[in-house]
């Protein structure tokens, strides 16, 4: 588990995250959280996934593409055995956004305690409004880093859909989504946007790759 230095959980939130993946098994957990302003306490809630429940790998990635779940390291439990070989990038702004997709496919499943029992408000993780729009405003390269992050999410997704049985037509629903939602990879390192054009132009060559690699 993570907590920023500027953030805070409820006592309990330790003791109901590793509940919650022991109780169901999975190896990693999300948790909602809430924004708020400054020392206060009271603040909106981001509900990261809409159901109690355990959710594929690919699922998580399609959300981390549409923004409905936060990709960082905090409001998250993680088994330690997904971290073997992975470690967060050095002098990264966005070092957790780097990983996350590791971890998520290395998961396999993942699980939700949204609005699972009236307790759900004590134990949220907070987060501070405004943080990363500073962030954003004095280190410009995050830019830069937000593109080529990006453009991993999405070969990841299609890596993943790559294994799965009705992965084809999965493939066409993210392209469409990502012509859709305007998703643009422009400005991703050259290497991960070459991989995203084979990927988006020959999927079937992407696989192949992908399926070589593997082995």
């Amino acid at each position: 588990m993570f907590v920023d230095s500027d953030d805070w959980v409820h006592e309990d939130f330790c003791r109901k995250a590793y509940e919650t993946v022991t109780d169901t098994g999975a190896r990693m957990a999300i948790f909602d959280l809430c924004y708020t302003a400054g020392d206060s306490k009271e603040g909106y809630i981001h509900a990261s996934l809409t159901e109690v429940g355990i959710y594929p790998s690919s699922d998580i990635l399609r959300l981390r593409l549409t923004g409905d779940i936060a990709v960082y390291a905090w409001n998250k439990i993680y088994h330690r055995s997904l971290w073997n070989n992975i470690r967060f990038p050095v002098g990264d702004i966005l070092e957790d956004d780097a990983v996350i997709h590791e971890l998520i496919d290395n998961a396999g499943s993942i699980t939700s305690r949204a609005n699972a029992d009236k307790s759900f408000d004590k134990w949220i993780y907070v987060q501070r409004k405004k943080r990363y729009e500073y962030i954003k405003e004095h280190h410009l390269e995050m830019l830069g880093i937000e593109k080529n992050n990006l453009a991993f999410s999405v070969l990841k997704y299609a890596e993943v859909l790559s294994r799965t049985p009705n992965g084809r037509h999965k493939m066409n629903e993210l392209k469409n989504m990502l012509k859709n939602e305007k998703i643009m990879l422009e400005g991703a390192s050259l290497k991960r946007e070459m991989a995203f054009k084979l990927w988006y132009y020959f999927p079937g060559v992407f696989t192949a790759v992908i399926k070589a690699f593997r082995h």
